[in-house]
């Protein structure tokens, strides 16, 4: 509209013009044709010239108003767009950017440097130097709450107004300030959100691990609930309770089994596993952002990564587990994440408790008090289980029955104490001579059971001389040699108590034979 006013204007300007001229022609004319009087027409030339450039004066001036009104009308107008084209940007970058290609029409160079503490850092697409605020004439410099920015304004031209070039640049900082305001306000509530809702997950998942009764689904609820919490591309659990050197993974996710084991044979060594040991000498959260560069990580096949430890506690409030979540992108965590995980720690810490309760009633219900060794009832039930997986799948196992010789003439002689250590003793020889995958039991005084997963008789014979070798190795402190009689039966198809009949009689021909020799 200024614009069409103005061509209007000149064209006006120019009519009015040419009608002073040609007036003053015209009157000039008449005088000269009508007065003879040279001094007249003298006055009258001087005062048409000054008339004339009155006017023209006149008019330059204010086409000049008119065309510096347009100039700041065409200024206003695209400053205009560009704010609206600021409000629609909803990154930083992305707002940098639009006002650079701006400052580029303008025939300037808009560098955005962003200060922290003591250094000065280039904004995305700025350029890559280090800043002297001494040396630079032209720099605009405001504060957005935490966030401190420096702008350089570079002319490419020695015609650029720099003082109406910073003045352009000051009428955006307002709405800088807004944009920058209110995104941190959106990050804050989506934060908000986003905390909500993983307490609310948090919730719902520590409900689940307290409604479990037995600790391996208690385990499979805790790998679940890290996962999600925690956007995890690896959980594990991996068993602290025995201490160095027999750290066991105990459930995974993400991880197969040869890699678990890897880790699980490093993490064991003298060489690693110095952030898990640091978990259960000191019970908190360790964070590696960045696997690579701990010299104490575990290297296998796996990238590198960020990894959080976060340790539970037993009854006895000593670190009996480490959950290991994992994420494939190194500096993922941040210390919010940090924060969330003492919550999730302290969460499910309280979840578990029961779940530990009830393991350790029903512990103390199968167990051996004095051996640690199953008990009887617990051989009964491992028995019968071990009978139907081998129907059902068809696999082999074996069962030791075992009977300690001389017993009671060591009680009689040497005293209770004396005969409670040697039944210590053999428990530990009988733990130690065969695989991870057989059970020991405690089924009578000095009577003992073992069954073999997945063995033959031959692979039994094998296990039950070592036994007997081991059990040659200990000393009581007392004139007695310790031995053991052991019957060997492989499974064929009998029941439950047919087996043990078989076995307890292959027992009886063994003692004889022992006590013959």
């Amino acid at each position: 509209m200024t614009k069409n006013f103005l061509k209007f204007y000149k064209v006006i300007v120019r009519v009015l013009s040419l009608f002073l001229l040609l007036t003053l022609v015209y009157i000039f004319i008449v005088l000269m044709i009508k007065t003879n009087e040279l001094g007249f027409v003298k006055s009258f030339v001087a005062l048409a010239f000054l008339i004339s450039f009155t006017f023209f004066t006149l008019q330059h001036i204010s086409l000049k108003e008119l065309e510096g009104l347009e100039s700041k009308v065409k200024k206003m107008t695209i400053e205009n767009k560009i704010k609206e084209d600021l409000l629609k940007k909803s990154n930083i970058e992305e707002v940098f950017a639009i006002l650079k290609n701006y400052f580029k029409n303008l025939n300037c160079v808009l560098e955005v440097f962003i200060k922290d503490k003591n250094e000065v850092i280039p904004k995305k697409n700025s350029a890559n130097k280090n800043i002297n605020q001494s040396d630079l004439e032209d720099v605009v410099k405001c504060k957005f709450g935490d966030l401190e920015c420096i702008f350089i304004i570079k002319s490419l031209s020695n015609k650029t107004d720099m003082h109406e070039v910073k003045n352009s640049l000051e009428n955006f900082l307002p709405l800088i300030e807004t944009l920058i305001t209110i995104k941190e306000n959106r990050e804050n509530i989506e934060k908000q959100q986003n905390y909500l809702l993983r307490i609310n997950n948090l919730i719902e998942y520590s409900i689940k691990i307290s409604n479990t009764l037995v600790l391996e689904e208690t385990y499979m609820w805790i790998i679940k609930a890290s996962s999600v919490l925690f956007g995890a591309d690896s959980v594990s659990i991996l068993d602290t309770s025995n201490g160095k050197g027999l750290y066991r993974f105990l459930g995974s996710k993400g991880l197969d089994l040869e890699k678990l084991t890897e880790i699980e044979n490093k993490i064991n060594s003298p060489y690693f596993g110095e952030h898990i040991d640091a978990i259960v000498k000191t019970g908190k959260i360790n964070y590696i952002p960045n696997t690579n560069e701990f010299p104490g990580w575990a290297v296998t096949s796996e990238n590198s990564k960020s990894w959080l430890g976060i340790p539970l506690s037993d009854l006895e409030n000593n670190v009996f587990i480490v959950i290991n979540i994992g994420k494939d992108i190194p500096n993922y965590y941040t210390i919010d994440d940090v924060k969330f995980a003492e919550t999730f720690q302290k969460t499910v810490n309280i979840a578990i408790t029961k779940n530990l309760l009830l393991e350790r009633y029903r512990m103390d219900s199968i167990t051996d008090p004095l051996t640690k060794l199953y008990n009887r009832r617990e051989f009964e039930n491992r028995l019968l289980y071990e009978i139907t997986q081998a129907q059902r799948y068809q696999t082999k196992f074996t069962l030791l029955l075992m009977d300690l010789d001389r017993f009671k003439s060591l009680n009689d002689t040497f005293g209770h104490l004396v005969g409670d250590t040697f039944l210590r003793e053999f428990a530990d020889v009988l733990r130690n001579s065969i695989r991870a995958s057989d059970i020991a039991f405690r089924i009578g005084g000095d009577e003992f059971a073992a069954i073999l997963t997945h063995a033959d008789k031959i692979k039994a014979v094998q296990i039950a001389k070592r036994i007997k070798s081991n059990l040659s190795k200990i000393d009581l402190g007392v004139s007695f040699k310790p031995s053991v009689s052991i019957g060997i039966k492989e499974y064929n198809n009998e029941s439950r108590d047919e087996l043990i009949i078989e076995c307890d009689k292959l027992l009886y021909v063994e003692k004889l034979r022992s006590h013959g020799s």
